[in-house]
C-alpha cells in the first residue's frame, strides 16, 4: 500500500509539474516549475490540511481509504503553491494521526494555521455517500459561531472565507466537469478559525465507483489540484484577502447562546453498525454490540457521528439505536482463575512464553482487553504477563 501512495504521488506531482526544457535534454535534468507571470501568492503562507491520516482512514468504499488519496494530492498541492511564490505549511506529510483523539487532531490542525500566522487554510477531502450514483463537488467555509470548539469568526471573516470557497468551488466545477454542489457554510471544526480565510473541499464521492476509479488516476487528482491552486491563486488576486467581502446573510448567526452540542456520550441498546456515511447502506466498519459506550462528535439528519473508544475510529450510527449515556466507567481491576494449565505470555498476540500456570492459578487483570489475551500481575510471582483470555473465568479476590 506504501508503495502504491508513493507511486501515485509521484505521478501526480509529474502530472502538475511541467519539466523546463532542461528536463528534457536528459534523464539526470532536474525539472523547475514553470514561474507565473504574476505571483499574488508570493509572501502568503498557506496551510494545506490533507484530511484525515493514521488510525483516521476517512471514508472507505469501493476499496480505497480517504487518507490515501488526500495526502498525494495534499502534498502536490503544496508544491503548486509552491511554484506560485507561496509558503505551505503541511499539518501532516505523511500518513499520521495529529492528536490522541479527534478533536485533538482537528485542534492540532488548525493550531497549525494560527502558529503559522497563515493567510489561507486549505483543507483537502474525498467524500462518501450512503447512494452509490451520488457524484460530485462541494467546498465548504465556516460561519460566524456555532463551533463545537467554541471558535468565532468575524463577519469579514466568514465573507473571506465564502470569497475563497466560491473561487475554488468555481475552478474544480470547471475544470473537472464535477457536479456542482456549491458553496456551503458547515460548522465543521477546521473552518472555526479566526482570522483566517479557510475552506475544506470535498472533491469527489468515493462512493460512488466511477469518481473513485477517477480519483485513483493522477491525472484526475492533477486536475483537482490545479483547480484548487487556480482558486486559490484567484482569490488572492482579487483583493479579498484583505478587503471586507460580503458574507452571505445564511452564515452570520446568533451567537448570543453557546451551541447546542449533542450529547457527549451514548450507548447503543441493540446491535448497531458503524457506518462510513449517515445513510443505512453505507459501508459497514463493525457490528457494534448492545451498550457499547460512543462519543458523540456531530449529528447528520438521523445519525449521530461518533468516536468508538475500543478502536479510536470514527463513523456513524442510528440516532434509534443509542441512548443517552455517562462516560464509560473507569477500569477496575479484577481477578480471574484459569480453568485449564494456560501459557505465560510477554505480549497480547505472539510473543514468547515464559511458562505454563497450573490450573486454578490467579491473575488480577489490570486493564481493558485489547487482543485475544488478557493483561494480568500472576498472584504466584507478582510479575505482570499475559494470559489467554479463553483459558481463565472471574473469581473473587484472593483472601
Amino acid at each position: 500500500m506504501l508503495f502504491r501512495r508513493l507511486t501515485i504521488a509521484a505521478g501526480l506531482l509529474a502530472a502538475i509539474l511541467p519539466a523546463s526544457p532542461a528536463a528534457a535534454a536528459g534523464p539526470l535534468a532536474v525539472a523547475q516549475p514553470m514561474a507565473l507571470p504574476a505571483q499574488p501568492l508570493a509572501g502568503r503562507t498557506i496551510v494545506v490540511d490533507p484530511g484525515h491520516g493514521g488510525r483516521d482512514t476517512g471514508a472507505i468504499a469501493n476499496g480505497v481509504r480517504e487518507k490515501d488519496l488526500t495526502l498525494p494530492m495534499g502534498l502536490a498541492l503544496a508544491q503548486l503553491l509552491q511554484s506560485r511564490g507561496a509558503k505551505v505549511v503541511m499539518t501532516r506529510a505523511t500518513d499520521v494521526a495529529l492528536g490522541a483523539d479527534t478533536n485533538a487532531d482537528l485542534q492540532a490542525r488548525v493550531d497549525d494555521a494560527k502558529a503559522a500566522h497563515a493567510s489561507a487554510f486549505v483543507s483537502v477531502h474525498v467524500n462518501a455517500n450512503g447512494d452509490p450514483n451520488y457524484s460530485g463537488a462541494t467546498t465548504y467555509f465556516g460561519p460566524n459561531c456555532g463551533y463545537y470548539s467554541g471558535a468565532n469568526e468575524s463577519a469579514a471573516d466568514v465573507g473571506r472565507s465564502y470569497s475563497l470557497a466560491h473561487r475554488v468551488q468555481s475552478n474544480l466545477v470547471a475544470q473537472t466537469g464535477e457536479t456542482d454542489h456549491g458553496t456551503r457554510s458547515e460548522i465543521f471544526w477546521v473552518l472555526g478559525n479566526p482570522g483566517i480565510p479557510s475552506v475544506l473541499v470535498e472533491t469527489a464521492f468515493l462512493s460512488n465507483k466511477p469518481e473513485a476509479a477517477k480519483l485513483l488516476n493522477p491525472s484526475y487528482q492533477a486536475q483537482i489540484v490545479h483547480a484548487v491552486a487556480d482558486g486559490v491563486t484567484d482569490f488572492f488576486a482579487s483583493g479579498d484577502a484583505t478587503g471586507e467581502p460580503a458574507a452571505p446573510p445564511s452564515a452570520i448567526r446568533d451567537c448570543s447562546t453557546p451551541p447546542s452540542a449533542p450529547a457527549t456520550w451514548v450507548e447503543t441498546f441493540l446491535p448497531a453498525p458503524l457506518l462510513s456515511a449517515p445513510a443505512p447502506n453505507a459501508q459497514e466498519f463493525t457490528l457494534l454490540p448492545p451498550f457499547s459506550y460512543l462519543k458523540v462528535l456531530g449529528q447528520a439528519k438521523n445519525y449521530l457521528y461518533v468516536l468508538n473508544p475500543q478502536t479510536n475510529g470514527p463513523g456513524y450510527v442510528e440516532a434509534a439505536k443509542v441512548g443517552p449515556s455517562g462516560a464509560p466507567p473507569a477500569f477496575q481491576p479484577f481477578w480471574v482463575a484459569n480453568f485449564k494449565p494456560t501459557g505465560i505470555w510477554s505480549a497480547s498476540a505472539g510473543g514468547v512464553q515464559f511458562g505454563v500456570a497450573g490450573r486454578w492459578s490467579r491473575f488480577q487483570v489490570l486493564k481493558p482487553q485489547d487482543g485475544p489475551r488478557l493483561f494480568v500481575r500472576v498472584l504466584a510471582t507478582g510479575n505482570v504477563a499475559y494470559v489467554d483470555a479463553k483459558d481463565v473465568g472471574p473469581v473473587g479476590p484472593p483472601g
